[in-house]
């Protein structure tokens, strides 16, 4: 779930081409969705994601007030494995995203690749020189409505929530784009679906459905487990700024990690399933600063949305709004309360 450059730095020639060649790919082994969804012979699994893939479009256009009016009118089977792999990367020693550039989308953490090849070689020199650096499979991406994403075959295995929520981040992304915030970018994006993916489910079944609280709990059980995530970070953030060296503080991080791996295992019903893998993570800023990227200040989104009353419409106009300010953090905590009422006339 991310942002897909389309253009690269005049010179890196190679990972222009290769994504010029990805691109190329999907759109030109892509077939239609009308065109499947007319077709008898279409196997039942692909009906159902094409069918329900239009049918959140539909809701994200006119509940959500989401705009984007290109993308997802293609269908591209990508055999079983990931679209596009992500690379990012940190320091060791202190929480800082490795940047890189690109036309149009200005500064982002990650880097994009089609190939996972390509991708694994820039993690393995990200690595050689000393960072910290994960390899990431997308889910999805955005292209910013220049061009038109497509519906992927691996969409059929997601829940109906899962779903709805992928399709409506990513169509947030056109919408709500911070020049050089990539961490406001994902979090409102992540808000957005999330917000958007239950109101779709309430409208579908009900408020009160078995499927709203499922939904509900999964969320509860992430909620969880992000909070938990960020006082592993915060510990470290104390770490990294307490001006201890950095062996000391290489040292330092690996004991705050063994300590938190037995917290969790302390904790581990609260997160209910699907959080296990943290045992396996190891030491790497990168991987908890793109975990942070996706998912900060949501009480701040949530207090937009309250204000609003609740309106996904009215609050996505709002954080659009200040994705075209210098600050949109700061724009985002002023849109947190009400206007003052003015003051009656003498």
């Amino acid at each position: 779930m991310a942002l897909l450059p389309l253009l690269a730095a005049c010179g890196e020639l190679e990972y222009y081409l290769h994504l010029a060649h990805g691109q190329g790919r999907i759109l030109l082994h892509g077939q239609a969705v009308d065109e499947l969804l007319a077709e008898p012979s279409t196997p039942v699994e692909v009906r159902e994601v094409l069918e329900r893939v239009e049918e959140v479009l539909r809701f994200g256009r006119e509940r959500v007030g989401l705009t984007a009016s290109r993308g997802y009118t293609r269908y591209f089977d990508t055999g079983g494995g990931p679209v596009a792999w992500n690379v990012s990367a940190s320091p060791a020693h202190r929480f800082e995203p490795f940047l890189w550039w690109f036309p149009i989308l200005g500064e982002l953490p990650y880097k994009g690749y089609f190939d996972g090849g390509l991708a694994s070689a820039e993690r393995d020199r990200l690595r050689a020189e000393g960072f910290d650096a994960i390899l990431r499979p997308v889910s999805a991406y955005s292209t910013l409505g220049y061009l038109e994403d497509p519906v992927l075959s691996t969409m059929a295995g997601y829940s109906e929530d899962r779903l709805a929520e992928l399709i409506l981040h990513e169509l947030t992304h056109s919408d709500i784009y911070a020049e050089g915030h990539a961490d406001y970018n994902e979090s409102a994006a992540t808000f957005v679906g999330r917000a958007g993916a239950l109101q779709y489910l309430a409208d579908r079944h009900g408020s009160t459905s078995a499927q709203v609280r499922r939904a509900l709990l999964r969320r509860r059980h992430a909620d969880r487990f992000t909070g938990f995530v960020r006082g592993v970070a915060s510990r470290l953030d104390s770490l990294y700024t307490s001006g201890s060296g950095k062996d000391e503080v290489l040292r330092e991080r690996r004991v705050i990690f063994r300590q938190a791996r037995r917290d969790f295992r302390k904790a581990r019903a609260d997160f209910g399933r699907g959080y296990d893998g943290f045992l396996d993570w190891e030491p790497n800023n990168a991987l908890l600063l793109s975990y942070r990227r996706y998912h900060s200040r949501s009480a701040d989104f949530e207090a937009v949305l309250a204000r609003f009353r609740g309106e996904l419409p009215a609050a996505v106009a709002a954080l659009a709004a200040c994705a075209h300010t210098d600050d949109p953090w700061s724009c985002v905590q002023q849109r947190r309360q009400p206007a003052q009422a003015e003051a009656p006339a003498p």
